[in-house]
């Protein structure tokens, strides 16, 4: 079990001894703890739930903690006992062995490829239209190189979990975990095997997505396998879409921290590359909610170019006259694509910039860092500098 220190308020039931006598608030312990537990250790560490006989010495109502950091000694074996309020409880997600399900195989045959799907008989219809629409798409993509394909993807992010239901089709019954649905999709050759946490995934904008606040369409450039494509997918030229929750994807997480300690809880528990559940439980649902409303994807395909006096952006095959280049930049540690709308993220999501003012062809910042930040904004941008406060143009 997993676990998050939220706080160290409170007191110990039963006083415990210090090199000065003894003590019972929580917070004063735990300073002079430090010199036997990692200097990293502190409010907001990920740390492991042990127990021990006796619970280690510490009042029965402690849980005691630990992780594979060495303390100042170099020892990995030691242990700190905290009270349960000062911990937020991280549930160990679980791998199902079944989680990638037995791949069949269709058949080049509209009927021969439903018999075998394993689809109940009221889903043929749908099954049916699925298949001619994607053959309608034969022509189209059966000339397209993968170098015209990766142009019409969009922008690029990870899987991080399959938490959440998939709630986009009619009938309820079909509905279900995103786990079985991405699975599924997988089984009947609408999706690549190499699908899991970890995956880079692209945005796409060309199939018809019934509920955008919630759900994104993603694809590659990698292909579903030949031997395992269904009909219509063959006739793609092997590309694949698909539905996932914006919660699924490390782009949507309200923090940056959030999605990397997604990430290395996957890799922790081997799950990278898995289609499974992984709730951290640190996400404030309000937050989540808000954050998952951001306007991400950007209409057209190709590269991205933004018009400077309006500050429209668009993705073009070719330049148009009076439409800019959207280069990259990297701000406080992290590689965006150089827009405004993206400097304001940055700036609500950073304690080291605050946004004063936002248009669409304007951003004024402040930051005590601001002659720094400037000469890093003014490799994309028009930045102009008055004390600590910075006017972003393009």
């Amino acid at each position: 079990m997993k676990a998050k220190i939220v706080n160290l308020d409170g007191n110990y039931s039963q006083p415990l001894e210090t090199d000065d006598g003894s003590n019972t608030n929580v917070a004063e312990y735990f300073e002079y703890h430090r010199e036997f537990q990692p200097a990293s250790l502190d409010i907001g560490s990920i740390v492991d739930v042990v127990t021990m006989v006796n619970n280690g010495g510490y009042p029965a109502e402690c849980i005691l903690i630990s992780n594979d950091e060495p303390n100042p000694y170099g020892l990995t074996d030691w242990y700190l006992g905290l009270l349960p309020s000062n911990l937020q409880m991280i549930s160990e997600p679980s791998v199902s062995k079944r989680n990638r399900g037995e791949v069949r195989v269709y058949k080049d045959d509209k009927e021969d490829g439903f018999d075998k799907s394993g689809l109940p008989d009221e889903m043929q219809d749908a099954y049916d239209k699925g298949w001619d629409q994607g053959m309608s798409q034969e022509e189209q993509l059966a000339n397209m190189t993968p170098e015209e394909y990766e142009r019409k993807l969009g922008e690029p992010t990870k899987i991080v979990n399959f938490n959440g239901q998939m709630t986009l089709f009619d009938k309820k019954e079909y509905n279900g975990k995103m786990t079985d649905y991405v699975i599924t999709q997988i089984q009947y050759g609408y999706a690549p095997p190499i699908l899991g946490i970890g995956m880079e995934v692209n945005l796409v904008d060309w199939i018809q997505n019934p509920d955008p606040e919630t759900f994104v369409v993603v694809s590659s450039k990698d292909l579903v396998p030949e031997f395992m494509a269904a009909p219509s997918i063959a006739a793609a030229q092997y590309h694949w879409t698909l539905y996932l929750r914006k919660e699924n994807l490390e782009m949507f997480q309200p923090d940056p921290a959030v999605a990397a300690a997604q990430l290395a809880l996957a890799n922790d528990f081997e799950m990278m590359g898995e289609i499974a559940e992984l709730d951290l439980g640190l996400i404030d649902k309000e937050t989540l909610r808000q954050y998952l409303g951001r306007e991400i994807l950007i209409k057209g395909r190709g590269e991205l170019y933004v018009r400077p006096d309006t500050g429209e952006l668009m993705k073009m095959e070719s330049p148009q006259r009076g439409w800019k280049k959207v280069e990259r930049m990297k701000v406080l540690g992290q590689k965006l694509s150089a827009t405004l709308p993206n400097l304001v993220l940055l700036a609500n999501e950073s304690s080291k910039l605050t946004l004063v003012s936002e248009s669409a062809t304007q951003v004024v910042l402040e930051s005590k860092d601001s002659k720094k930040l400037s000469k890093a904004l003014g490799k994309v941008f028009s930045v102009e500098v008055s004390g600590d406060t910075m006017t972003v143009k393009y």
